[in-house]
């Protein structure tokens, strides 16, 4: 069965003083003032909104109109592979400076240095 989309959900205008005006140009030209306050303001003027509606007015005004960039457009993401390991797990880093580690002290030290490593860290495992 094919999806079908939801209508979106229409204000209607309502009269407020000598012009007509929506709930969501009313909630909006409100500012940040509380919901609750903003509910008592629409009741005032003879509006009929709940603090939910104000909370949703709120959220979708933030979503279209986020400073510095257009809506509805997304940045691009990173290049693959940027800023991360290689896939094998290993650190490229790391590697030159266990090469490093290597030369300075002899392959007989370096063995013995990374037995006792495996070995406390088979002893910590278990």
């Amino acid at each position: 069965m094919p999806k079908t989309k939801r209508a979106a959900k229409k204000t209607a205008p309502t009269k407020v003083g000598p012009e007509k005006t929506t709930t969501t140009a009313f909630v909006l030209s409100q500012g940040s003032i509380p919901a609750g306050d903003v509910v008592a303001k629409a009741k005032a003027a003879g509006m009929t909104i709940s603090r939910a509606h104000v909370y949703s007015i709120r959220a979708q005004a933030k979503t279209k109109t986020s400073p510095g960039r257009p809506s509805g457009k997304r940045r691009p993401g990173r290049p693959s592979g940027s800023g991360r390991a290689p896939a094998s797990g290993a650190n490229p880093d790391a590697e030159k400076t266990l090469m490093g580690v290597v030369l300075a002290l002899g392959l007989t030290k370096t063995r013995e240095l990374v037995d006792r490593v495996a070995e406390r860290l088979e002893a910590v495992l278990r």
